[in-house]
């Protein structure tokens, strides 16, 4: 059985574009030509050889882009992996935790559980023929365990849902930003949103597009030389008059006047 389920949105950083998993006994020998992603896989039962290298249950790897990435199971053994897959380049930065072998990328991790939930997710998943669906709730459980052990617990779910939501109002600034998208990616209820939000910043989410439309707004007209109606739409405003109410509002003073009175 081999299960691969893609998303078909992106996702911010990192971006997660596909989760699979693998149960068989038969033999399988695996050479990947495309090579342009990250890869994270899990080993759960059994053993398997990557690039030459046993890895076996409570193990796992990591493959670049542009290395050879080579994946042998054993015949009538039993073998069961869950992987992830990301073009995004910030997964290095995940990659350093992992504490990995520097030549073969192996690394070992201890929150089994952890990945055969995931595992198991997936493959219900699988049987519900989920056409569109959220990977980034399983991400997050197993980098939640992950950093459990390996930095001893600093991050638990609602920051990374925190994390994830910041990012991704950062990088959607110019789009037509809407809380309920959000909360759906994220796989929690618009009220799970709101409360993370207000523990963590003390203000709503919609107040935190506010905020971050606002700064960029004010950048903007102090350096770029935009009109108003480019900065407009740069914060998500198609409408001169709406930016410029919008901006108004927040700032006590047009976007013209806001730029004239400070801009050097």
């Amino acid at each position: 059985m081999k299960i691969e389920l893609h998303r078909h949105s992106p996702l911010p950083v990192p971006e997660i574009i596909c989760m699979g998993c693998w149960s068989e006994t038969e033999m399988e020998h695996y050479i990947e030509e495309d090579k342009t992603d990250y890869i994270i896989c899990y080993v759960i039962r059994g053993e398997v050889f990557y690039n030459g290298n046993p890895v076996w249950e409570g193990k796992g790897f990591w493959a670049f882009p542009d290395m050879q990435r080579e994946c042998r199971t054993k015949d009538r053994e039993k073998t069961e992996l869950v992987w992830v897959r990301s073009k995004d380049e910030r997964m290095r930065g995940i990659f350093d935790s992992f504490l990995a072998d520097p030549y073969t990328l192996i690394f070992q991790y201890e929150y089994i559980p952890a990945v055969k939930n995931a595992f198991d997710q997936l493959v219900i998943m699988h049987k519900l023929e989920t056409g569109y669906f959220d990977m980034y709730g399983i991400f997050v459980s197993l980098m939640q365990a992950h950093f459990n052990l390996i930095r001893g617990g600093c991050k638990s779910s609602s920051e990374l849902y925190l994390q994830f939501s910041r990012r991704y109002i950062r990088d959607s600034i110019a789009g037509n930003l809407r809380i309920e998208d959000l909360a759906e990616k994220l796989g929690i209820s618009q009220a799970h949103l709101y409360r993370i939000f207000k523990t963590h910043l003390g203000i709503s989410p919609k107040e935190y597009i506010n905020h971050c439309r606002t700064e960029h707004a004010r950048k903007l007209l102090l350096e770029s030389g935009l009109s108003v109606a480019e900065i407009g739409k740069a914060v998500g405003y198609s409408d001169p008059m709406a930016f410029s109410r919008f901006f108004t509002n927040q700032q006590g003073m047009s976007p013209s006047g806001f730029r004239k009175e400070y801009q050097r």
